[in-house]
């Protein structure tokens, strides 16, 4: 049955607890693939990824000749059934259809093997920006550049529909075949208005407005306030994104990452960032080696940062100018065969 994920609370579990979820999950989407492979003649590919809320694999359509992408969950939203089907932009990954089974829901979905998120990883083959020759490319900064455009255009569009994705990771921001960005993963979708003041985020995305002040006390534009909008907390979350893709800090890599406090790791490593423009640029020219920087890139960067990690809300850039920044309005380039992706489809 689907469940408000905001009020679950399950959102929280245990590590052992955990386990079984993730055993369920394994053994309903292998329930699924069989109910795919008898009434719909797929075939079973490959696993390709699996997360929080549900396991991704790799199946192939004998009838239309196409693969596919099947997400099996038990921990389906109302949000995500009534309007993922109803999300039709370029930067949205499309649903072709999903099935309601008696334990789970199946998600049925275009393939796309490739996203931003950068641990260097064995686990899955598929990544992208993981890849050791990626930000060793001069090209590569022109790419984020344009990717974080197309994330911004993603959120633009749901805001602009009163919807808000609470759930921004490099992980959830895929790659398709003509190399543009789109945004996936509408398991925490929710109204603009309609996210609860402890609602849980992922400690490394979360929100100013919503973390707890322990240490510190909070500006008085966030204590004061009563209520804070979705799209402000996505436009966080955006920013947080945006940082760990231009400097390759792997702010979000749980095993391997120092980022794992908000107060004492996140927040401090933001404020030395907008502090400090030079320190912002060593780090990029430690993340892009082979590429060349002029002052503009660091100033563009700079400014984009500061738009979208401003500590308050109401002073936090929406997605519509973010979008228009001139930071992230970039031509396409000519992308090497080394990349490993596809030139942009006119």
């Amino acid at each position: 049955m689907p469940k408000d994920k905001k009020k679950d609370p399950d959102a929280l579990k245990p590590a052992d607890e955990a386990d079984t979820y993730s055993e369920e999950l394994a053994v309903e989407s292998k329930r699924a693939i069989n109910y795919l492979q008898v009434q719909r003649n797929y075939k079973y590919v490959e696993f390709l990824a699996k997360g929080g809320y549900g396991w991704v694999s790799v199946v192939y359509d004998e009838a239309d000749k196409r693969p596919l992408a099947i997400k099996c969950t038990t921990d389906t939203s109302e949000m995500e059934l009534a309007w993922w089907p109803k999300l039709q932009h370029d930067t949205i990954l499309p649903l072709i259809e999903y099935i309601t089974l008696d334990s789970c829901t199946v998600f049925i979905m275009p393939v796309m093997r490739k996203d931003l998120w950068i641990r260097a990883s064995s686990e899955i083959s598929h990544k992208c920006v993981n890849e050791p020759q990626f930000y060793n490319d001069e090209l590569s900064f022109g790419l984020c550049r344009i990717w974080l455009g197309d994330v911004a255009t993603a959120l633009d569009y749901l805001h602009n529909q009163g919807l808000c994705h609470l759930d921004l990771k490099l992980d959830n921001v895929l790659l398709k075949d003509n190399g543009r960005a789109c945004l996936a993963d509408f398991s925490l979708l929710s109204d603009i208005n309609g996210v609860p003041e402890k609602f849980h985020f992922l400690e490394i995305y979360e929100p100013p407005e919503y973390t707890k002040w322990c240490h510190s006390t909070p500006p008085t534009s966030i204590s004061d306030a009563k209520t804070f909008s979705g799209d402000k907390a996505d436009m966080w979350q955006f920013g947080i994104l945006s940082l760990d893709l231009l400097t390759n800090m792997k702010l979000s890599d749980t095993r391997d990452s120092s980022f794992s406090l908000w107060h004492h790791d996140v927040w401090p490593f933001v404020q030395k960032v907008l502090l400090h423009k030079d320190y912002l640029e060593y780090l990029m020219e430690e993340a892009f080696k082979n590429v060349f920087f002029n002052s503009l890139d660091f100033e563009l960067c700079h400014e984009f940062l500061e738009m979208v990690l401003s500590i308050e809300p109401q002073v936090r850039a929406s997605a519509a100018e973010c979008m228009k920044h001139e930071f992230v309005v970039q031509e396409w380039p000519q992308v090497p065969s080394s990349f490993g992706m596809p030139k942009q489809i006119k």
